[in-house]
């Protein structure tokens, strides 16, 4: 009998380490965290940083916050989540294969997919609906967007999949929670301080206020990497040789997935995807940086 609850109590606490602390048993060290818009933005706006990540061993989660639906449905979205999960793989040197792993966050249910032969490596989707470049949202979801939950002109906002809805405060308690669970070192996302209609999608700068607001609320003791994007194309090239290639490749892997943008080489000539690949611009943030 006394062995019999001694394993029923390591069950639970395994359980526990799965379900409901929102860390991984894989990540026993550091770990850093990309909170991105869309599927594709870390590969264009956050590599070659991600991508040293993850060759030097160290712990990488990827959350996207929106679903880069573009309006249309779950095929579309479904493929592109498919094709950052084969980017992954691709810089990781691991098969494409992933476990699905069902988490409470902060009282939040969300998936964590692990990287077989590398758990270290994961990612999330929290498929809000993508709220276009001007945040005007689209007719398929009614017309909702992050910027609009970040300005209050709409109350909340539910999933593509129609499994989860949050409020603003939902989504900087998530999070939040994403953060605190593990012992989060490096924080990455989009323009802390940039501004809606500045050029960048309005997807970018939503969420970047949104994880900025939850590192001040959290008082959170990671690092908070700033990356700019769409605008950096208009900024001199500085990514190249073996990063540049590195950086090529993990795109290439993914862009097969997605009709929309270009899948060679040849055809990211004179296109915005290959002025972005030659760039990354980030930017730590402090306390007064947020203000």
């Amino acid at each position: 009998m006394l062995v019999g609850a001694v394993l029923i109590v390591v069950l639970l606490m395994y359980l526990f380490l799965r379900t409901g602390s929102g860390g991984s048993v894989a990540c026993r060290g550091p770990v850093h965290l990309s909170f991105v818009a869309h599927p594709d933005d870390d590969l264009f706006f956050q590599t070659p940083d991600i991508l040293d990540d993850i060759r030097a061993g160290i712990c990488h989660r990827t959350v996207y916050v929106t679903s880069g639906d573009y309006a249309a449905g779950p095929e579309y979205w479904g493929s592109r989540e498919a094709g950052v999960q084969a980017a992954y793989a691709h810089m990781a040197g691991r098969a494409d294969r992933w476990t699905a792993s069902p988490q409470v966050i902060s009282d939040h249910p969300v998936t964590v997919w692990e990287l077989a032969g590398r758990p270290e490596v994961s990612v999330v989707f929290l498929r809000i609906p993508d709220g276009g470049l001007e945040g005007g949202g689209s007719e398929r979801y009614g017309g909702v967007s992050l910027q609009k939950l970040y300005d209050g002109r709409i109350s909340s906002i539910s999933t593509v999949d129609g499994l989860a809805e949050y409020t603003a405060d939902d989504l900087v308690e998530l999070i939040g929670g994403i953060a605190s669970a593990q012992s989060t070192e490096v924080i990455r996302t989009h323009d802390v301080q940039g501004r809606f209609g500045d050029g960048d999608h309005s997807d970018h700068h939503a969420v970047a206020r949104f994880v900025a607001a939850a590192h001040q609320q959290y008082d959170m003791r990671s690092r908070l990497i700033s990356y700019k994007g769409y605008p950096v194309a208009e900024l001199p090239p500085n990514v190249a040789g073996e990063d540049l290639q590195r950086k090529v490749d993990a795109y290439l892997t993914y862009a097969p997935h997605d009709p929309e943008v270009p899948d060679s080489q040849d055809a990211l000539r004179d296109q915005p995807e290959g002025a972005w690949l030659q760039r990354q611009y980030a930017q730590e943030i402090t306390g007064g940086d947020l203000s």
